[in-house]
């Protein structure tokens, strides 16, 4: 698996982590590379490329029942699926931007669509994808 993490400071972008393995590696896709430092760039089997949640390397998800800008997954859901977290001083870059929810915090949102990681995930265990036919692996 290669990972390759960007974090935004206030006046660049610097490289956090990069790991590759010995074999040939595909480009991650074009418009990919710019992303928040919340957020991590993974190859994983097969040249598949994936977001993840930085620095932990928890996959990320977005939900087919979410409207653009607006997450459906309120206090119950939350505890299974809790949003990646925005702060105030983070900028929206390329397909990331911060929208707000209902409770005024900030959430992330890839391609206009809240972003969330999933309680009982792991580094190399995506259990979410495809839960209920409704919630995704984010792929660049």
């Amino acid at each position: 698996m290669r990972t390759l993490a960007l974090g935004l400071s206030t006046s660049c972008m610097v490289l956090l982590s990069v790991t590759t393995t010995a074999f040939a590696a595909s480009e991650p896709p074009k418009g990919s590379e710019e992303h928040p430092g919340a957020v991590a760039l993974s190859e994983g089997d097969g040249g598949k490329w994936v977001y993840r949640r930085f620095p932990s390397l928890m996959p990320l998800y977005v939900y087919d029942d979410d409207q653009p800008g607006k997450s459906n997954c309120g206090r119950g859901c939350q505890g299974v699926w809790p949003p990646l977290w925005a702060h105030d001083e983070d900028k929206p870059m390329g397909y990331w931007t911060i929208m707000k929810r209902e409770d005024g915090s900030l959430q992330w949102a890839y391609k206009n669509k809240p972003v969330y990681m999933r309680f009982h995930d792991g580094p190399e265990l995506r259990l979410g994808d495809g839960e209920d036919g409704k919630w995704h692996l984010i792929e660049p």
